[in-house]
Order: C-alpha cells, then sequence, then structure tokens
C-alpha cells in the first residue's frame, strides 16, 4: 500500500488519510501522513473515533468516498499530478456499482458523447472529446473499467457512445459504447496489434490532381500509402497553395482519413485551409488551450491513427511545419523540465523522428506521414523527399527541383513500364531538359 502513496498528490493524500482515521491530516506532512496511515493498516494505531469536522473514518465512509476517489474532483483543477494510485478494495467497487445504479443519482436523459479515449488506471478512463483533459464536465466522458476492458480500449480509441450525467459530482458516465474508431461495436472487430505489425516498402501510390508539381512528382518521385515523405519549399508563398492540394488528394482522390497538425503558424493560412479541405480533421494551439495540453491532444490524434491502422483503415498525418513543432516542444522541455537548449533540441527533433517512423503501409490499411519545412536530420527517415524551388523552371509551372527530389522504393510503387521510363528521362539531367520530359510525359 505505501508504494500507491507515494505518486499521490498532497490533497488526495490527506484526504485518504482522513477517511482512514487519521487525526487533522491538514497539520501533518507527507512522510508522517504515509507512516499514520501504515500504523493504522498494520493495526499498531487505532483510527480516530467521528467528530463533526472532516470526513468520517474509513469504514464508515460510503457513497461520496467511493466517487471522490474514483473521480476526484481536484483532478479537474490539478492535471500536472497524472494517474492516482489504484487503492479500491472490492467492497468499495461493489458500492460504486451500486451508487451508480441508483435512479435518483443519475438522470434518466441519456447524452450522446465523443472523444478520445485515455486511461487513468485499471479502474477508469476519459473520453476526451478535446483530446485533452479540460476543466469542463461535458468535454469529458467517465469511461470505467467494466466498458474499456469489454471492448480491450487503447489510449487514443475515438469512442462515440451514450452517457449519464451524475448530478451530485457533476460528470457525465458512459454507460455504452457504440462506435470505436467509427467502427460499429455491433459488428465482430477483427483488431490488430500495431507492435506486431511488419514494416514492409509502400506498394499503393498516391494520386493527385490540380497541381503541376505533384502530378509530375507522382511520375518520377511518387508517394504511396504508408510513405515517409518529406517536402520542403523554398517559396513560402506557395506553400499554402500546395497544402491544400495535398489534403484535398489525400482525402477525396485516395480515402485517406487525414490530420493536419499545426503550431505557430498563421490562423489566417490554417482558417483558409479548414475553409477549403473540408474532409480533414485540424490538431491545432488554439487561443483557450495551453502548449501542455496541445503536444497531449497530438499524441492522442497519433495513438489514435495507430489505432485506425489496426482497425485496418487508411490514415495519414500532415505537419504544417515541423521545424515549428520541433521549436515549441523544445521550448516546451525547457520550461517545464528545466533542460538545457541544445538537450532540449535533440529530444524535440527525436519527438519528430519518432512520430515520423510510425508510418506502415500495408495491403489493408496504412498510415502516412508528411512533414512540411523538415530539418535535415528528419529528412534522412524519409522514403520520399520533395524539394521546390523558388522560381520555376524557365517558361514552365514546373518547381519540382529533380536533382534533390528522391523516393527511395520507386520501383516498388511504378509499374515496371513506368520505373523503365522515368529512369530514361532522369539520366543525365539537367535543366535544358525540363521542357522534353514534360513534353514526353
Amino acid at each position: 500500500m505505501e508504494k500507491n502513496y507515494e505518486n499521490m498528490g498532497i490533497y488526495d493524500l490527506r484526504n485518504y488519510a482522513r477517511v482512514m482515521g487519521v487525526h487533522s491530516p491538514t497539520t501533518l506532512k507527507r512522510a508522517e501522513l504515509i507512516e499514520k496511515i501504515n500504523e493504522i493498516i498494520n493495526g499498531k494505531t487505532p483510527d480516530a473515533k467521528k467528530t463533526n469536522k472532516g470526513r468520517p473514518p474509513r469504514h464508515k465512509a460510503g457513497s461520496e468516498f467511493v466517487l471522490d476517489f474514483v473521480l476526484p474532483n481536484k483532478l479537474f483543477e490539478n492535471q500536472s499530478e497524472g494517474r492516482y494510485a489504484n487503492f479500491l478494495s472490492d467492497n468499495e467497487r461493489t458500492i460504486l456499482k451500486n451508487i451508480l445504479s441508483e435512479s435518483n443519482s443519475v438522470s434518466n436523459d441519456n447524452i450522446l458523447f465523443k472523444g478520445y479515449f485515455k486511461a487513468q488506471n485499471e479502474n477508469y478512463g476519459f473520453a476526451c472529446f478535446k483530446g485533452y483533459l479540460t476543466k469542463y464536465y461535458k468535454e469529458n466522458t467517465i469511461i470505467l473499467s467494466e466498458l474499456f476492458n469489454k471492448y480491450c480500449l487503447k489510449d487514443g480509441d475515438y469512442l462515440v457512445g451514450v452517457a449519464k450525467y451524475i448530478p451530485e459530482k457533476n460528470i457525465l458516465l458512459a454507460t455504452e459504447i457504440n462506435y470505436i474508431n467509427d467502427t460499429s461495436v455491433s459488428n465482430e472487430i477483427a483488431r490488430l496489434n500495431y507492435e506486431s505489425i511488419m514494416p514492409k516498402y509502400p506498394t499503393t501510390k498516391l494520386l493527385f490532381s490540380n497541381n503541376y508539381d505533384f502530378e509530375i512528382a507522382s511520375k518520377f518521385f511518387p508517394m504511396a500509402k504508408g510513405s515517409r515523405v518529406c517536402i520542403n519549399m523554398a517559396n513560402e508563398f506557395k506553400k499554402l497553395e500546395y497544402v491544400k492540394c495535398l489534403l484535398n488528394s489525400f482525402a477525396k482522390l485516395n480515402n485517406l482519413r487525414t490530420i493536419l497538425v499545426s503550431i505557430d503558424d498563421s490562423p489566417e493560412d490554417i482558417g483558409s485551409i479548414i475553409m477549403n479541405c473540408p474532409d480533414i480533421e485540424v490538431c491545432m494551439l488554439s487561443a483557450n488551450q495551453t502548449r501542455e495540453q496541445f503536444f497531449e491532444a497530438v499524441e492522442n490524434y497519433i495513438s489514435n491513427c495507430k489505432n485506425r491502422l489496426e482497425f485496418k483503415q487508411d490514415v495519414a498525418v500532415v505537419f504544417y511545419s515541423a521545424n515549428k513543432f520541433i521549436s515549441s516542444y523544445a521550448q516546451s522541455l525547457i520550461i517545464s523540465q528545466n533542460l538545457s537548449e541544445n538537450t532540449a533540441d535533440i529530444l524535440a527533433i527525436n519527438k519528430v523522428k519518432d512520430i515520423f517512423n510510425l508510418s506502415r503501409g500495408l495491403n489493408f490499411g496504412s498510415l502516412t506521414m508528411v512533414v512540411f519545412d523538415a530539418p535535415k536530420n528528419v529528412v534522412e527517415c524519409a522514403n520520399c523527399y520533395l524539394q521546390l524551388n523558388n522560381l520555376p523552371y524557365e517558361n514552365t509551372q514546373v518547381y519540382l527541383d529533380f536533382n534533390s527530389s528522391f523516393t527511395k522504393n520507386a520501383d516498388k510503387i511504378l509499374s515496371e513500364a513506368e520505373y523503365k521510363r522515368r529512369q530514361e528521362l532522369l539520366n543525365d539531367f539537367d535543366v535544358s531538359k525540363v521542357k522534353d520530359i514534360l513534353k514526353k510525359m
């Protein structure tokens, strides 16, 4: 039991000490509280007699005690304390179930909930509507172990279901789950395990339209479902146009569930993307959100993409600017962990590389990763790289740099005839041949 106390915040430790029967727990330090609790558990000290102050001792505590420890109010006020210790007895679990089944404790109105699942411990978790915990009860639905064990939920699973409102605790409690990652639970779910999926060279070519460079690239430096793609542009003014084209092509032509990750980018640019690319999701830093909450949301979105691959779905993640993400993540590490700038930069770059390397291309599903504005050590992890020049080739609309761009496994994406033609056109390539190449395409 003592190990459980070590990770508890002082607020919850004092509450637990009070219900255990420790006298005046607010006057004691952490070590003293733990010592007193252990003495009561081991029978060395009798628990305090009931008074009119504070909570009743443990054996007198009823529904209020159980709800406070399974669904602590303080969780919404101080999220930094993280996971709560698991110390519910079998009897307390039974009490909790009885409370939740009482008609006067739960309203009769069913409430639809949606959110990304995040386990807190083996007893409960949350479906977070925004991808991270907030202080508003409507955005965080409690998922008890009975449900998440029934469906073998994983962190990041996107849930849709029915919840009940519990007035005395001002919370939403899930009573049933209807969809997991957009898959109905009424159907048999054959879920894969991402960790056991062997990385393979992607082979299914992605299609593009309404952009000359992407159409040309698909013949010379093709992207495929499950690729790791870096796109660097010297002409920043053209970037928004290219991002929109890529996102719409992913969603409409290739049926990829696509998520755009953005931080510290122009709000007008992102707003324009949202208006012009209605079929994608956007994970961006908002005005009423901390950077820590944003990075927590990114973690949940990425976990969800991995989970959707387990459900044999095609998904894609696009970073609007890898450099800005790295810079912001590094600053967050410096502030939260008091790291040196150099150490934080290394960890931030490794973070993006770790996310980037999650890509998988399979016959029955895929996870495609695309980053714009990537540093060199991220580009080295790519199997497709497109470099776009500041100006187009003379008398053309082509910005694609044929010398710097590459696709490592083009022979596995293109047909034999396409690959042979590609090699013929690229042999002894020079700028003067661009027009000839375009004519022969």
